[in-house]
């Protein structure tokens, strides 16, 4: 909505206005019912150039707030603006600067567009294995890591018997039953029980209360169950890597996809490229006069 077409607004700017500026007129030639809110030079602000930053049912002095801080930015922009055309080096090309500039957005929002509608997002499982198997030599462990169950509750959650005997029941090959993870869910301050996910073992050791558990508990498997005054804790060490061993592929699958994703991405523009030349080289679109 314009202010022009709100008259309420249009009166609350031009009473705005009124505050801002001295009584006598500036003669400045202006399209109708506009207003000079400021000049810096040869650049105006108008007060069409703000319409809409006026809200709706707002008083005389807020809208003069509103109206006086814009301009005054304005003012301050403008002269930076200004001082930066004036001392451009004979160099600088801004024209050029401009056109390269606008090349680029243009042909970025293509390149978008071919992506959006022509790759094919699916990176199977057998892709990943195949890249993961073909750089191993990228992908050895900087850090220690564990794939492990965990769940700190508190002291004072229900049927904490009942989920210690649950928890002891399960076996390393076992998935985490259902009623487990609702349990957890609903009691549990934090739990981790994706049965093939690989944490970082800082990660993990941080939810447990300080030197309750060692590096060598925590990258052995088994079942551990320290607590502290206010809380029982519940670990199962289901698999463990050192640092300089080699990742496994469930731990850098993530990013092993987006190098797959950014590769086919970038055949597909190159493709795209390769396809609108041949197809403009047939029409005559292209004359290369270098050869």
């Amino acid at each position: 909505m314009s202010l022009h077409s709100n008259p309420t607004r249009y009166c609350l700017a031009l009473l705005a206005l009124a505050l801002l500026v001295a009584c006598e007129p500036i003669a400045e030639e202006l399209p109708e019912n506009d207003v000079l809110l400021a000049k810096v030079y040869q650049r105006k602000l108008l007060l069409s150039d703000i319409d809409g930053m006026v809200p709706n049912n707002v008083t005389r002095e807020d809208s003069a707030i509103i109206v006086n801080t814009y301009t005054e930015r304005w003012v301050r922009e403008a002269l930076m603006l200004y001082e930066a055309e004036s001392n451009i080096p004979q160099s600088l090309d801004i024209d050029e600067l401009v056109r390269d500039y606008r090349a680029s957005l243009i042909l970025h929002s293509y390149e978008q567009q071919v992506v959006d509608t022509e790759l094919d997002s699916i990176v199977t499982d057998e892709e990943l294995r195949s890249y993961y198997n073909d750089n191993l030599s990228k992908y050895t462990l900087r850090e220690d890591i564990m794939q492990a169950r965990m769940v700190k509750l508190p002291r004072t959650a229900s049927s904490v018997d009942a989920f210690r005997e649950m928890w002891k029941s399960m076996t390393r090959g076992e998935t985490a039953p259902d009623e487990l993870v609702d349990y957890a869910a609903n009691h549990a301050d934090v739990y981790l029980l994706a049965d093939t996910a690989w944490y970082d073992v800082s990660e993990v050791a941080a939810y447990f209360p300080s030197g309750t558990l060692g590096k060598e508990s925590m990258m052995k498997p088994g079942i551990y169950t320290p607590d502290d005054e206010n809380h029982l804790y519940f670990l199962q060490v289901l698999d463990s890597r050192g640092r300089t061993e080699q990742a496994p592929l469930g731990y850098v699958e993530e990013a092993a996809r987006k190098f797959i994703m950014q590769k086919r991405k970038k055949e597909l523009l190159k493709q795209k490229t390769e396809e609108l030349y041949d197809r403009a080289l047939r029409r005559k679109d292209v004359k290369i006069y270098t050869r």
